[in-house]
């Protein structure tokens, strides 16, 4: 399925649980994922970042605007265990 083909997405917390299951849902139907997460992600584009800094968030999303030129999708998935 190719529902979101051409599509660009940001899913915090990419690498594990919801967020992961997400992400793969997305590639697999045709979407360019970038994922967000303190550590690296070999499956997609990735970004290393802490999104608690307070002008990380913003910084991320300008950073896959630069390099896919769009944003088309958000999902917040990311989550601290105490």
């Amino acid at each position: 399925m190719t529902r979101f083909a051409d599509k660009v997405a940001i899913v915090t917390g990419g690498r594990s649980g919801i967020g992961e299951a997400v992400a793969a849902q997305l590639a697999g139907e045709g979407a360019r994922v970038f994922t967000v997460q303190r550590t690296a992600d070999p499956q997609h584009e990735h970004l290393c970042a802490d999104l608690a800094e307070p002008t990380v968030p913003e910084a991320v999303v300008d950073e896959v605007v630069a390099r896919a030129g769009r944003l088309d999708l958000l999902v917040n998935s990311a989550g601290m265990m105490p």
